[in-house]
């Protein structure tokens, strides 16, 4: 059996497809599905990327099919700062500067802070003065989870706890997960505290249109929500890993301490 037939297998088999099933989706015969596992068919460049399509992976995951099959990757991973990866910076500092007076954050896919405009550093700063513990280059979620960290200032914070937990497990495990997804995921359950029903939570009942969630800052409680978004149809994985997190005021009270504290920065 060849390296790329364990693969994809492993992949088939991770979606409980059947090689008939993977066949019929593929439009293959499953003959050649069942060639391909036992290395009895060494699959063609074009055949390699069509099972990465119909088995859904990520472009990590194709990269590697890819080599295991002896052919070049197709998507690349360039830094952010490089030469070609300016259009994307572009975008980012418009899109931070342009939701000031509120905060907005970049991430990576595992929620380390990328970049975060003025509002955002002027709450971090404000929450540090308060006895919240950040690293230098922090990550976003152990940084809420954390006892030491955001939990004390935020209000239902099991809830949402769960909430966030919920989305991490589904954005790391609908794709092939790399291994250094599955360490992520239990070093942030390892953190003390974290709900042990957390997977089971029912957060569907929540008579709001949107999950808020309140900081206590400064004498205020700051209620606000947030929407994420990405880059379309990325064809390197650095971009395809960044997301940009707004965050909105959720009454007059926490618009009015936003445009107070950081209109013109």
């Amino acid at each position: 059996m060849s390296a790329f037939g364990v693969k994809l297998r492993e992949l088939r088999e991770a979606r409980r497809l059947s090689q008939l099933e993977l066949s019929l989706e593929a439009e293959v015969s499953s003959r050649h599905i069942s060639f391909m596992e036992t290395g009895r068919s060494k699959p063609s460049r074009e055949m390699v990327l069509h099972m990465a399509r119909i088995l859904g992976v990520d472009m990590t995951t194709t990269n590697s099919l890819l080599t295991l099959a002896g052919y070049s990757q197709v998507f690349g991973e360039r830094r952010l700062d490089a030469a070609s990866m300016a259009p994307v910076r572009k975008a980012l500092a418009q899109l931070m500067q342009s939701h000031m007076p509120y905060p907005a954050v970049v991430l990576d896919r595992h929620y380390n802070l990328i970049q975060a405009n003025a509002a955002q550093q002027f709450m971090m700063q404000r929450l540090m003065a308060a006895g919240m513990a950040i690293s230098e280059t922090p990550n976003f979620m152990k940084v809420f989870l954390a006892q030491d960290g955001l939990r004390p200032f935020v209000d239902d914070w099991e809830l949402l706890a769960c909430h966030m937990l919920q989305r991490i497990w589904r954005e790391h495990t609908l794709e092939a997960g790399a291994a250094e997804d599955e360490a992520f995921i239990y070093e942030l359950l390892s953190i003390e505290g974290i709900p042990s029903d957390w997977k089971k939570r029912n957060l569907e009942s929540l008579d709001t249109p949107v999950i808020n969630f309140n900081i206590n800052l400064d004498g205020v409680k700051l209620r606000m929500f947030s929407s994420i978004s990405s880059f379309g149809a990325p064809l390197d994985i650095t971009v395809r890993d960044i997301r940009i997190e707004h965050f909105f005021p959720l009454d007059d009270a926490t618009e009015a301490y936003w445009r107070s504290h950081c209109e013109g920065l």
